[in-house]
């Protein structure tokens, strides 16, 4: 069955809005999480500490922020991990409703880490390594050039995602095509196996050879759909990240290294941006719940049926 491009991308804004109340229980968590993490981080490079804000204070936050991220190929996956493991009660209702209905799958399932949701994040583990293990193939043979620029010699160190992509860019001509190479093939393959993810929501599981041989024949179409729903929620978020950066090194300039300023500053544009991040997922999650019915012949309209228990979420 081929999927139809539009329709699903229109289909996928229209669940996404109809399911507002997951997307501000999904949107909740981020913030706090967000917040935590750049009160931990601020405080970690000494930019709380700082007292005279001269240039030599600057230079020690800002050399410990660069110590901060140098980091391997291998504490990105970490992290990576952490942020799956945030998102897996999120994925596992919005799936759910999309199948069964919002009566049986209330916003608050959005928040609960069961016996499903720990089978969901294992499933989303076994997609994080599938997405890792192409990338740091194709950076340990070469297949991406200029990568290799970023190993370390006798330390069998792979560059942090951030360093691989900051290398690429100040090599426009090799560099910029190679990096839209890398996520192009992760996205291919992650969309070909995504449908284990839903299926297992459902309580169906579904095998990574099962969910390959099932999207087959959809690839460009399901990639096309992707990139129009990542591009349209996209529009928002940039300008909003636009305004916050313009703040930051404009209008806030010679209280960029004060604590609370940047904070402050970071934490109500959060309150934005962390509903604008979960309406984004919740597309996407939407775009992967319909391509999941039609390819599995599951009704696309929710099962509001009367009467049915769920008792396993």
């Amino acid at each position: 069955m081929k999927l139809p491009v539009f329709a699903t991308v229109g289909r996928s804004y229209v669940q996404c809005f109809r399911n507002w109340d997951l997307v501000v229980a999904h949107a909740s968590v981020i913030w706090i999480c967000s917040v935590a993490t750049v009160w931990l981080f601020l405080k970690r490079v000494g930019l709380a500490d700082m007292t005279a804000g001269d240039a030599a204070e600057i230079d020690r936050v800002l050399e410990r922020m660069k110590e901060l991220s140098d980091t391997d190929l291998v504490f990105d996956f970490v992290r990576w991990a952490i942020f799956l493991l945030l998102l897996t009660p999120f994925a596992t209702a919005w799936h759910r409703r999309f199948a069964l209905g919002r009566k049986l799958v209330p916003a608050t399932q959005a928040l609960r880490f069961g016996k499903l949701q720990v089978s969901v994040f294992a499933k989303l583990m076994v997609l994080l390594m599938v997405s890792f293990v192409t990338l740091a193939l194709a950076i340990v043979v070469g297949l991406i050039p200029g990568a290799a620029n970023g190993l370390v010699i006798g330390e069998f160190r792979l560059p942090s995602l951030f360093q691989w992509f900051e290398f690429q860019s100040n090599n426009p001509l090799v560099g910029i095509p190679a990096a839209l190479l890398a996520l192009l093939v992760i996205v291919l393959v992650l969309l070909r196996i995504w449908p284990v993810i839903p299926a297992q929501a459902l309580e169906h599981p579904l095998g990574l050879m099962c969910s390959w041989k099932l999207t087959r024949g959809n690839t460009i179409r399901m990639f096309w759909i992707f990139v129009l729903c990542v591009l349209i929620a996209c529009i928002p978020m940039f300008g909003l990240m636009f305004i916050y950066f313009f703040l930051v090194f404009t209008v806030f300039k010679p209280l960029v290294f004060d604590f609370s300023t940047l904070f402050s500053i970071t934490a109500i544009l959060m309150i934005v941006v962390a509903p604008l991040f979960a309406w984004l997922t919740g597309i996407i999650l939407s775009m992967m719940s319909i391509a999941h019915g039609r390819l599995t012949d599951t009704p696309l309209e929710p099962a509001e049926q009367e009467g049915h228990s769920d008792s396993r979420t």
